[in-house]
């Protein structure tokens, strides 16, 4: 990733400082660019990724209602328009949840919660992160069509313009 700051700023005369990147969960270290870019960057995340997970994390907790619910809440912290709106969520969610029940369970998973999902870092999936973040997940779907089906195949011209004219 030093490369292409590099090679940008020898061939362009400009200094590449991207506001986001977009995170692929199949990758759990961020990627390299993450590691080039950090300090200026905001790591965009795919909900369909978050809810995912949390719906593994999920299943510990053993009464399906509280499941249900809990799952609902974080939906609505998901829709939060700014940053003040998500860590106000985030806090009553915390009020809401912990301790109010017997199962332990659920006190352990708003630890993971907040811990995976809402520190600096992490908090990429909620809508008013960022204007360029997409709603749904469609680019993501997207991306699955234009990336080759082997990882040694290489798309000619031709192919990737034929892809992208189908998805349109």
């Amino acid at each position: 990733m030093d490369a292409i700051r590099n090679s940008i700023r020898i061939l362009h005369n400009i200094e590449y400082k991207p506001k986001y990147y977009l995170f692929d969960d199949g990758d759990s270290s961020g990627n390299g660019f993450s590691h080039v870019f950090i300090e200026q960057s905001k790591r965009v995340i795919f909900w369909s990724s978050v809810i995912s997970s949390i719906d593994n994390q999920l299943k510990q907790i053993k009464d399906k209602n509280d499941r249900k619910r809990i799952r609902e809440d974080i939906f609505r912290i998901q829709s939060s328009q700014n940053e003040l709106i998500f860590a106000k969520a985030v806090l009553l969610f915390d009020s809401k949840w912990r301790g109010k029940s017997n199962d332990h369970k659920i006190d352990e998973f708003i630890d993971y919660f907040k811990s995976n999902w809402c520190s600096d870092r992490n908090c990429g999936w909620y809508e008013g992160y960022s204007i360029c973040q997409p709603i749904d997940d469609r680019f993501k779907a997207k991306n699955r069509v234009m990336k080759p089906n082997h990882v040694n195949k290489q798309m000619s011209v031709s192919e990737f313009l034929n892809k992208v004219n189908k998805l349109n």
